[in-house]
């Protein structure tokens, strides 16, 4: 916009001086009247002022030739900043519009590398089965734990003795399967179920008379990629029931293991 006022007011200026120098100097002074005007013989203009209006005549006579007017570029010149401030509008909602999607692109990337990951659990590999030893620490049973004794107990430090299906009946023989779940990402903790089917004639507290011929345990915080043992340990004499025992090893509802042991009749 100021480039264009700057170059449009010279011209202003000069056109209208210009005009008040073709002008006779009876109109010019507000004297003569129209009648006088037509009779009087005007002042002839000095050669420069003729030299000047001639080429003041000679430009408009080649503008209107070629089609254009002075005024009219003014006008022109008027439009111009509008249009230039037709595509400024026009590149200023699109180069917005290009910021706030790089900015939800971004964000949706930053999302998508923040989300944590769902733990995928693809099975479990087997490493033992049969009989261990073990320092175990007993505890309450909490929620989703049904236990025959009402308590759970962890193993730390185990290491196999057997690899046999069958195992003793006396108190302190623990048994079980050692494996290790796959799936990702690794180091993840995920909630196992060991479900032992025992003998027909089921296992009886005789501190509540509770009769259990299968238990369910659930045990969270199993760690994906890590080596681990579920298993069943007797600590009490009226646990140990003779015949076959089945344990399963559950994630949700898929099977991911099952073996079979033959408990002997207690010692």
């Amino acid at each position: 916009m100021a480039v264009t006022t700057m170059n449009v007011a010279p011209l202003a200026r000069r056109l209208r001086a210009s005009t008040s120098r073709t002008l006779p100097v009876e109109f010019q002074a507000g004297t003569a009247t129209r009648d006088e005007a037509h009779l009087a013989r005007p002042r002839r203009p000095s050669a420069s002022v003729r030299e000047e209006v001639r080429g003041e005549r000679l430009r408009h006579r080649s503008d209107r030739a070629s089609g254009r007017c002075r005024l009219a570029g003014i006008g022109k010149a008027r439009q111009n900043p509008a249009w230039a401030t037709g595509n400024s509008l026009m590149r200023l909602p699109f180069l917005a519009f290009c910021l706030l999607a790089a900015a939800a692109s971004g964000a949706a990337a930053q999302t998508s590398t923040v989300a944590e990951q769902t733990p995928t659990v693809a099975g479990i590999t087997i490493t033992n089965v049969g009989t261990y030893t073990a320092r175990t620490t007993s505890a309450p049973a909490r929620p989703g734990q049904d236990t025959p004794t009402g308590t759970v107990g962890t193993d730390v430090n185990w290491r196999f003795v057997s690899d046999s299906p069958d195992v003793a009946g006396k108190i302190g023989t623990q048994f079980g399967i050692e494996f290790r779940l796959e799936g990702t990402p690794a180091g993840d903790g995920v909630t196992l179920h060991a479900a032992f089917t025992f003998p027909p004639q089921g296992i009886r507290n005789p501190n509540t008379g509770d009769m259990m011929h299968a238990a369910k345990i659930a045990f969270p915080n199993m760690k994906i990629g890590a080596l681990c043992l579920l298993g069943y340990g007797f600590d009490n004499g009226w646990e140990i029931v003779p015949g076959v025992w089945t344990e399963q090893i559950w994630y949700q509802d898929r099977m991911l293991a099952e073996r079979t042991f033959m408990v002997s009749k207690a010692e």
